[in-house]
């Protein structure tokens, strides 16, 4: 019989339990979270000892989806190291965890579904997708990271998602009927599926992309971005990617986007080391014709400059190299002030689109309140 687990977690607050434990359940990575609040935790901390109220949450899920559950809520915690612990059941009602099995994905490997592990198979994972279905897969991917509180989504907050003016391109404007057809071809393909929530009047729709690819969770926001944004640089891309899923530093995007170019699913101008080099997702049709033009080869293969051969090749010819050192120097550091000014930009961005989807979320919440 399959193991099954508890997960532990404790939150700064009952909000924030039960924001994080709805996300968790929503995406069918466990199937029940009990809240405990008002609890004190007395620990050690950077040399003293606390007190605090706490909330706990302990969740029951399978065994096999605990590192997926345990990186999902340490990623979207308030804390910079938070208590996210596990361990087995070893008995348990029977009929209740069958129940636990039925409410939860079944995953062969985190983050991808047994049924859609092998190649052929109706289920295996897309390769290929339309520009409308990359908007609006990317809008659902976005939400859940950034306003988890209302997601999944309506049909009418899905439209305003994708036609914001931040964080797109290129700006859109499709209409509700329009985004409906998206979302039912892309319920086909599997990668989104329709909720009915307690109480609530609408449909609303979520992704699959856990269940149905094995990315991390910072892999999961790299490709989010490009799908919303296209092709972008490196430096601008973590900046990016971070509002979703905390990146540590450009070695650590680096050694995701390899590992995803090595899966196919994303394209690069280059070694992703290389300054000025773009990278995209590898989504689109082949007859849209949108692979990235390799950059040049860098300075150390060029082959040297020849001397002229009424010129004799002295040591006056070569005492330019100094200035020329220099030269490249400062080149090198207006590289660098240029790459740091695009990332400090996609910062704002990144707050801006924050910030309008934060408004257009409460502006949706208020009309189906009927305030």
């Amino acid at each position: 019989m399959e193991e099954m687990s508890v997960v532990y977690m404790t939150a700064s607050d009952r909000d924030e339990a039960l924001k994080l434990a709805r996300v968790v359940v929503e995406e069918q990575l466990v199937a029940c979270a009990n809240i405990h609040s008002e609890v004190t935790s007395v620990y050690r901390w950077e040399g003293k000892v606390e007190e605090s109220p706490e909330a706990v949450v302990s969740m029951k899920t399978r065994s096999v989806l605990v590192p997926q559950v345990i990186e999902r809520l340490s990623a979207l915690h308030s804390y910079d190291c938070p208590c996210v612990v596990s361990w087995p059941l070893s008995a348990g009602h029977g009929p209740y965890l069958n129940w636990l099995r039925d409410q939860t994905a079944s995953q062969a490997n985190p983050g991808m579904n047994e049924d859609v592990k092998q190649e052929g198979d109706d289920w295996a994972p897309v390769r290929e997708l339309t520009k409308p279905q990359r908007r609006i897969l990317g809008v659902l991917l976005e939400k859940a990271y950034t306003t988890a509180e209302y997601y999944p989504l309506t049909l009418k907050a899905t439209t305003t998602g994708a036609n914001q003016k931040s964080n797109r391109s290129p700006v859109t404007n499709y209409t509700e009927d329009a985004v409906f057809e998206v979302l039912e071809e892309l319920r086909e393909l599997g990668l989104v599926s329709v909720v009915h929530t307690e109480g609530g009047r609408a449909e609303r729709y979520r992704h699959n992309m856990r269940k149905r690819y094995s990315f991390t969770e910072p892999q999961l926001a790299i490709l989010t971005e490009l799908l919303l944004r296209g092709r972008q640089q490196v430096g601008e891309l973590r900046s990016r990617a971070s509002r979703m899923v905390p990146i540590e530093s450009l070695d650590e995007l680096r050694k995701q986007l390899r590992e995803l170019i090595e899966l196919g699913y994303v394209q690069s101008s280059g070694a992703v080391e290389r300054r000025g080099v773009e990278v995209d997702h590898n989504f689109y049709a082949e007859q849209e014709g949108r692979r990235l033009e390799s950059l040049p080869a860098a300075r150390e293969d060029e082959p040297a400059i020849q001397q002229p051969e009424d010129r004799p090749n002295t040591a006056v010819v070569s005492q330019p190299a100094a200035p020329q050192a220099a030269s490249d120097e400062v080149q090198a550091e207006l590289r660098e002030l240029r790459q740091e000014s695009a990332a400090l930009r996609a910062e704002v961005e990144a707050l801006r689109a924050s910030l309008e989807s934060v408004r257009d979320e409460f502006s949706e919440l208020k009309r189906e309140l009927g305030v």
